[in-house]
Formats: C-alpha cells, sequence, structure tokens
C-alpha cells in the first residue's frame, strides 16, 4: 500500500512522467489499479499532451499484453478520442502501428 506521507504519486520523475505513466508504460495493470484507486487522476496527460491511454498503446509491449490495462483504463474515464499536441487519439496512433 502506497503512504500518502512518504511518497507523492503525483511527482514527477526524472523523465517528466508521473508514476502513472510508468505503470502504463511498463504495462502495469496492478500497480495502474493501485495507483487509480489511491486517488491519482487517470485523466492526466503528459508534455506532449498524451494521454495515460496513449502511453499504453505506444509501449513496446505485445498487443495481447496491453488489452486489460486499455479495458481498466477506459472504465476509470480515460477518454480514447482525447488528442495530443499534433492531434492524434490513442486510437489514431494505434491504427499507425
Amino acid at each position: 500500500m502506497v503512504d500518502r506521507g512518504k511518497f507523492d504519486p503525483s511527482s514527477l520523475e526524472a523523465s517528466g512522467r508521473k508514476a502513472l505513466f510508468k505503470a502504463c508504460t511498463l504495462g502495469k495493470l496492478r500497480m495502474a489499479r493501485l495507483l487509480i484507486e489511491g486517488g491519482m487522476n487517470p485523466q492526466i496527460v503528459d508534455e506532449y499532451g498524451r494521454s495515460l491511454l496513449t502511453a499504453v498503446v505506444l509501449s513496446p509491449r505485445q498487443l495481447f499484453e496491453k488489452t486489460s490495462l486499455v479495458d481498466f483504463l477506459i472504465r476509470s474515464g480515460v477518454c480514447p478520442n482525447a488528442q495530443d499536441v499534433d492531434g492524434k487519439s490513442a486510437l489514431i496512433h494505434a491504427a499507425e502501428q
């Protein structure tokens, strides 16, 4: 369990991404679930306007590894049509893969 007094899951890491982005990029469904259920906002975007869903789509994971996480994020309120700074949604990024 995350102790809010010792760890701020909203804090930026050296790469500029938040812990939730890292969990999604690495395909860590359990960690993403813990962070979101612990209060992190699933609507966050990175410095390029990319959503968590886009982070999952662009990750090097195999498609079968991504489906459960994508499903969870959509059920958590992440909009699949949200656009990044290039005007591309997670759906467009997925189609380009």
